[in-house]
């Protein structure tokens, strides 16, 4: 609201107004209000249609949104699946590797005891 130019122009009961020029004065004053509030009120009602339209073009994404939502779901079940059965598989593929090194161990046992008893075959044959 604007402050009055005039002290005559403070805004009063207008009960307490008793001459038309008290009247007049505070008639303005209103005026003046109401024209200030409408230029206001114009000011924010253009604000106001960016703001709806933003609102509606949101709106207009929703079911874009639910969809790329349902698609994100069924892809997180997948890669679900597919991570426990990639656990499964390590899980084994470990188990393989273990016995494969054990097998490996057996065989290189195997291999140091043949050429042991081939060392002590030949040692057997060449002593008297």
């Amino acid at each position: 609201m604007t402050t009055p130019d005039n002290p005559r122009d403070i805004r009063r009961d207008p009960r307490t107004l008793t001459t038309l020029p008290e009247i007049i004065s505070s008639l303005s004053v209103f005026q003046a209000d109401e024209a200030e509030l409408s230029s206001s009120l114009s000011e924010l009602l253009k604000t106001r249609d960016p703001i709806i339209s933003s609102l509606q073009r949101l709106q207009s994404l929703v079911p874009q949104l639910d969809e790329i939502q349902a698609d994100a779901s069924i892809l997180t079940k997948k890669v679900s699946h597919t991570a426990k059965t990639a656990e499964r598989v390590g899980t084994r593929v470990r188990s393989l590797d273990e016995e494969m090194r054990r097998v490996r161990e057996a065989g290189d046992r195997v291999g140091l005891v043949m050429d042991l008893k081939v060392h002590l075959h030949i040692s057997s044959s060449v002593l008297p």
